[in-house]
């Protein structure tokens, strides 16, 4: 085993564009980078402490440098100490002779990128953060969010110095952000639908978007959002990659920011990938929208606080002022039930209905029943259960008229 520390000035790091490793060795190797593996030559898969080569090299091969190309793994390395461990390889405990020297190269590279010179098709965050080519002309101020008070926490979450486009939402949101020029280029303000609202002679222009098939279509969203652990899907600046005549490589469709920025993907196609969603940071938000309480006796006060906390960011608040949490008003004590399809239902019990309940306290009451365990003295399965009751209030809030119908 060899292990090489080495260190690397941050300020070279946002630079580097490429990385490599150089390696000769009588017989074979594997390269980590940081606890990660990242290369290999002549290694079994079912690599163990004592294994051997899959088989000799030849000595001229074998005292010859040759390159195995890492730069997906740039990401791995880190400012300050950084540790190349190589786990090196013989034909046989036998053998006559073993050789292994390594060498980890990294640096920019001007012809890695497509970028031309005097040209920059990007929309970069902040001009604190390195441009992909040292030649390309730098933007205008007005091209940075940094220069508009956009905050630094927020630009330290984007994995390159490049914001993306979402995609067109039209259907499944009657709107994509940041296309139109005013609300008033949707609203008839004079517009009355058919039915209850056009007989007493009223008008809901917001019923222009907020249609039967627009409500099921954001709330469709909604849960892809919530639900789907891949996130949303974004439109690259600079379009996506394309491939050449024989699908062998990829080649840049304009200018697109992974390959730009030589990206590390988890697909190397890079066509289908989901790397660049956008996705919540469901712990980070389940853990500190609230102080969660420490058992089940403030379960009560801790969802409805979620619930709040949630309405708060989605509606202003609005949803809490329209209905208060008060179950003195849940039952009608003079009628036994009100559907006839619930098994309550004529069953001669005046307060086992609770079919007055408002919106809120339906949400707030669905999630206390939930199984989920955020009060677990475990500490993964209550963060867990935090997170879920998080995800699922955020889903159930979403579907809410206060904010599925824009006013």
């Amino acid at each position: 085993y060899i292990r090489i520390k080495f260190n690397v000035n941050d300020t070279d790091l946002v630079n580097w564009n490429f990385l490599k490793l150089q390696a000769r060795s009588d017989d074979g190797f594997v390269a980590y980078l940081n606890g990660t593996r990242i290369a290999s030559d002549n290694a079994p898969s079912d690599l163990n402490w004592n294994s051997s080569a899959t088989q000799t090299t030849n000595d001229a091969i074998a005292a010859t440098f040759q390159d195995f190309t890492v730069t997906n793994f740039l990401r791995l390395l880190q400012p300050g100490e950084n540790l190349l461990a190589i786990h090196a390889l013989n034909g046989s405990a036998g053998s006559s002779d073993f050789l292994n020297q390594v060498k980890l190269i990294a640096g920019l590279s001007q012809g890695s990128s497509p970028y031309q010179a005097g040209m920059y098709s990007y929309l970069p965050l902040s001009a604190d953060r390195a441009l992909p080519n040292i030649d390309a002309t730098a933007p205008p101020a007005d091209g940075y969010l940094a220069n508009f008070g956009y905050p630094a926490s927020q630009l330290s979450n984007f994995t390159i110095n490049s914001r993306f486009r979402y995609p067109s939402s039209d259907q499944t949101l009657s709107m994509t952000p940041f296309s139109q020029e005013t609300v008033f280029n949707y609203y008839l303000p004079f517009y009355s639908p058919g039915g209850p609202v056009a007989d007493a002679g009223m008008i809901a222009p917001e019923m222009q978007i907020a249609t039967e098939t627009a409500v099921i279509r954001n709330i469709n969203y909604f849960w892809n959002i919530t639900w789907n652990l891949n996130g949303a899907g974004l439109n690259p600046v600079g379009g996506n990659p394309g491939r050449n005549s024989d699908n062998t490589e990829r080649k840049p469709n304009g200018y697109n920011q992974r390959l730009l920025y030589q990206d590390p993907t988890p697909d190397d196609n890079h066509e289908s990938d989901t790397y660049d969603n956008a996705r919540i940071r469901f712990v980070d938000w389940a853990l500190s929208i609230i102080p969660w309480g420490s058992n089940s006796s403030e379960q009560l006060r801790d969802i409805t606080a979620l619930v709040d906390a949630i309405d708060l960011r989605l509606t202003g608040g609005s949803f809490a002022a329209s209905y208060p949490y008060d179950t003195t008003d849940n039952e009608d004590t003079s009628a036994d039930g009100i559907n006839p399809a619930k098994l309550t239902f004529g069953d001669g019990n005046l307060s086992n209905d609770g079919e007055l309940r408002n919106p809120r306290e339906i949400i707030i009451d669905a999630l206390i029943s939930m199984s989920y365990s955020p009060y677990n003295s475990n500490d993964e399965t209550a963060t867990s259960g935090k997170v879920n009751l998080f995800r699922t209030a955020l889903y159930l809030m979403s579907t809410t008229p206060e904010f599925v119908v824009q006013k």
